[in-house]
């Protein structure tokens, strides 16, 4: 009897054993058991940063891991994408990106890493951009088709404000340019946040802006909003009328996108998923994003991946139809 009972516990310990070394060999088994990193490609202080941050620490609070965010500033966000690129394929190292991940592959003639090789995890949230015009510069121009008329009858008169070549401001503009039957107007790209400075000096005649920065300068009567780039007009400025109300299908805004290193297994992209999108849906976290006007996405990785893919390709006809070129 004693030597089966020995054989039953050896067999027991044997089992437990495989159990553990399937768990460690699994790491979707006990995700997240450490600290996580949060790469950000752009420096501190936008929209993008804020979000991240705030769901990273609904995120430990869910969780009980906390997920460090790291700015890897620099060359249009392509040194943070590929460290992330090279990053093990674990979960603990992700990446936030804004629009210009989509646009990279049309924008550049080469990157150190392969873009349709990163996994999206989930698109977090969305901030809606204005169409802008400067009140002194254009005073007579209040809504999107005098804005047109103005560009038709003054062609290479008119000018626009972005936060560099290749941005979603000026891709924005050349989308509009293009749809309004191909307006001449001249771009003068700034760097970031100064466009909108520059729209409010009176440097220039028109920009797209995110709304939770552009409104304090609409309600102090120094730009005017002409259009909103949602799909659906905004309830927080329900009179403006949307760009897709004069040209079908014209969107534009901002987003932000979780994404995985390439080779990440489809049940971890999952699990990741899974506990983004609480955090991100959690009441508290909905109502600070909404204060500065970013709703909150939340969606699969399959919605992520296809709303992506459908950025690219739209954004990448409006590159090579302007043909614009970031090097």
């Amino acid at each position: 009897m004693k030597y089966w009972m020995h054989v039953g516990v050896a067999l027991l310990a044997w089992m437990l054993g495989l159990v553990q070394v399937a768990q460690a060999q699994n790491p979707v088994a006990d995700w997240p058991n450490r600290q996580g990193r949060i790469i950000v490609g752009y420096p501190p202080g936008s929209g993008m940063d804020f979000t991240v941050r705030l769901v990273a620490e609904s995120l430990r609070q869910k969780t009980g891991q906390p997920f460090i965010v790291e700015h890897r500033p620099g060359a249009s966000g392509h040194i943070a994408t590929e460290l992330v690129y090279n990053a093990p394929p674990d979960g603990y190292t992700l990446l936030c990106v804004p629009p210009a991940f989509a646009t990279t592959p049309s924008l550049f003639s080469s990157v150190p890493f392969d873009p349709d090789a990163m996994l999206p995890i989930t698109i977090m949230a969305t901030q809606a951009n204005l169409l802008l015009v400067n009140v002194e510069r254009l005073p007579n121009v209040r809504t999107l088709q005098d804005l047109i008329a103005r560009a038709k009858a003054n062609p290479g008169k008119l000018n626009f404000g972005s936060s560099g070549n290749g941005g979603s401001q000026h891709l924005a503009t050349e989308m509009l340019k293009m749809r309004a039957g191909n307006l001449q107007m001249v771009h003068v790209p700034y760097k970031g946040f100064a466009v909108l400075t520059g729209l409010v000096g009176g440097e220039v005649d028109m920009t797209f802006f995110t709304l939770g920065s552009a409104m304090p300068h609409v309600r102090a009567g120094k730009i005017r909003v002409l259009a909103v780039g949602s799909e659906r007009r905004d309830a927080r400025i329900p009179e403006v009328p949307t760009l897709a109300e004069t040209f079908p299908g014209m969107t534009s805004a901002t987003w932000f996108a979780m994404l995985a290193p390439p080779r990440t297994p489809p049940e971890l992209v999952a699990k990741i998923n899974a506990a983004w999108v609480e955090a991100l849906r959690d009441p508290a976290a909905v109502k600070r994003l909404a204060d500065i006007t970013v709703d909150v996405v939340a969606n699969s990785p399959a919605e992520a991946t296809a709303f992506i893919a459908e950025e690219k390709k739209r954004w990448g006809e409006v590159i090579r139809a302007a043909s614009i070129r970031a090097d």
